[in-house]
């Protein structure tokens, strides 16, 4: 029994020795897991209070140029905001200028501004497609090419957006004298789900004109783009969206071309102006004593 004894103090011994010379070989181990896991967790809390403070000087300075009354130094300001700010304040600043350029009767530098906002990657999709929207429609002024060339295919989509594309289309073909293409991009509008009622409705009248074109009915001619001028108008989004914008949180919806709601064509912006489009060239061709039907 003594002998069991003496054995089992024996092997606790070894036990005990094997298991603290395990933990002196693992202990380099143990410290530098240790040292690496704070080290994440210290570097991910700096790059959250970074990330913070950089959101909340680029939120300063859009809101600084915005509300800068001076053009030129507004312009200034929101150039660089453009250059050096992340992708969601570049667009925002973008935008801006364009819109700033329109007013100033700067339709070139307007159309570049939205050019440079259509052309960066690191912009999601649907705000690329809206620059490429609007600067379109600013091209209809100078010519159908130009318009079509700005375009650069959207109009071939299915998405929300495309219905806008496929307006700018329509109308650059009637312009450029092509009436059956511009009724064939009239007609697609009404069958995109989820286009907005006035587009839809501008598409019936404008379908109406084409058809009326392709029938041999002279048209008067008029600029189209001056018939859209209230879609030029930029507007911010509001701060809400903003920050669903910056934080990557915006409402996912059909289609990779839809847009925030203050930023894309709105119904008071497009339909009050386009509408009366159809019904000049109606009136015209009545005083011809040719029937719209």
């Amino acid at each position: 029994m003594a002998d069991e004894g003496i054995y089992r103090e024996v092997d606790q011994e070894v036990e005990e020795e094997k298991q603290l010379r395990q933990l002196k070989e693992s202990a380099p181990f143990l410290i530098g897991l240790a040292v690496v896991v704070v080290a994440v967790v210290g570097g991910w809390q700096f790059w959250n209070a970074q990330k913070s403070n950089a959101a909340r000087t680029n939120a300063a300075a859009f809101s600084q140029a915005v509300n800068t009354e001076e053009p030129t130094e507004a312009l200034s300001e929101l150039t660089s905001l453009r250059q050096d700010a992340p992708a969601g304040y570049s667009a925002l600043a973008g935008f801006r200028i364009a819109g700033l350029e329109a007013q100033n009767g700067n339709t070139q530098g307007a159309i570049a501004a939205l050019n440079s906002v259509a052309a960066n990657d690191s912009i999601p999709q649907r705000l690329r497609n809206l620059a490429t929207v609007k600067a379109a429609y600013m091209a209809l002024d100078e010519s159908p090419d130009a318009a079509l060339r700005q375009l650069n295919g959207l109009q071939e989509g299915d998405s929300v957006i495309a219905a806008y594309a496929k307006e700018i289309a329509g109308l650059a073909s009637i312009e450029a004298g092509n009436f059956a293409a511009a009724v064939t991009y009239f007609e697609a509008i009404p069958t995109i789900e989820g286009a907005p009622d006035p587009i839809v409705q501008r598409a019936q009248g404008f379908r109406a004109i084409a058809s009326l074109g392709a029938s041999g009915v002279s048209l008067e001619n008029q600029s189209m783009g001056q018939s859209l001028e209230s879609l030029l108008d930029l507007p911010v989004p509001a701060e809400a969206e903003t920050d669903a914008l910056l934080a990557g949180e915006d409402v996912a919806v059909e289609g990779e071309g839809e847009i925030p709601a203050d930023a894309q064509p709105t119904e008071e912006g497009a339909g009050d102006t386009v509408a009366p489009a159809p019904e000049a060239d109606e009136n015209d061709t009545q005083e011809d004593g040719t029937s719209s039907d």
